[in-house]
């Protein structure tokens, strides 16, 4: 009897349901989706670190995250704390828009504001 009564307590998972198996496909399409973020990251970070010149930073973004994202070129800039400004480091004089070189080191040299708190 006490067999018996064992057996009746145990919950028998029941066969996944539709909604289950829809919830586990959205699962294991969003730990692809993380996997391949990760491995871009990871092929961007072995990138950055062979770099040896800083012009050649500014290249390695758009060849390894264009095929993700749409731009026309890239901007590193560095960030003040302090001063609360963020201002271009790196800009790739070939793909960047502005062609005029008197103008394109003027935008070099320009600092922009930022309150602090925001999202920099």
């Amino acid at each position: 009897m006490k067999k018996t009564e064992n057996l009746e307590n145990k919950k028998v998972p029941n066969a996944p349901n539709q909604s289950d198996q829809s919830y586990i496909h959205a699962l294991q399409e969003q730990l692809d989706a993380y996997d391949k973020e990760k491995n871009i990251l990871l092929a961007l970070s072995n990138d950055i670190t062979k770099v040896r010149e800083k012009n050649d930073l500014v290249k390695i973004f758009p060849s390894r995250l264009k095929d993700f994202f749409y731009f026309t070129h890239a901007v590193i800039s560095l960030v003040d704390h302090q001063k609360n400004i963020y201002f271009p480091f790196l800009m790739d004089a070939q793909t960047h828009p502005i062609k005029d070189q008197a103008i394109f080191n003027s935008i070099l040299a320009m600092q922009y504001p930022f309150m602090a708190g925001d999202s920099i």
